[in-house]
């Protein structure tokens, strides 16, 4: 799954946590939602996986929570910078 999140530099490392799971949440809720009418849907496979905690990477580092009160510019993180988000 693909999702785009637009955030500031200034922004910190929790707040895009929180954007992820917030995200992922919604996608819980349309899966629970479409999965009752049909049993095709395209998010069952996954819909387990999709409950925090996740594993945010940049740069091939992972975002671990002990930097979460640091800005995204701290980390690294560039204008239209594709991170990864493990769903473990």
């Amino acid at each position: 799954m693909k999702g785009t999140f637009e955030m500031n530099s200034t922004d910190l490392v929790a707040d895009l946590r929180a954007e992820v799971t917030h995200w992922c949440k919604k996608l819980r809720e349309k899966q629970q939602h479409f999965g009752s009418a049909s049993q095709h849907s395209l998010l069952s496979p996954i819909s387990h996986q999709l409950n925090p905690p996740f594993r945010l990477i940049s740069q091939g580092h992972e975002l671990t929570p002990d930097l979460d009160e640091k800005c995204l510019a701290d980390v690294g993180f560039k204008d239209l910078q594709v991170g990864l988000c493990s769903f473990c």
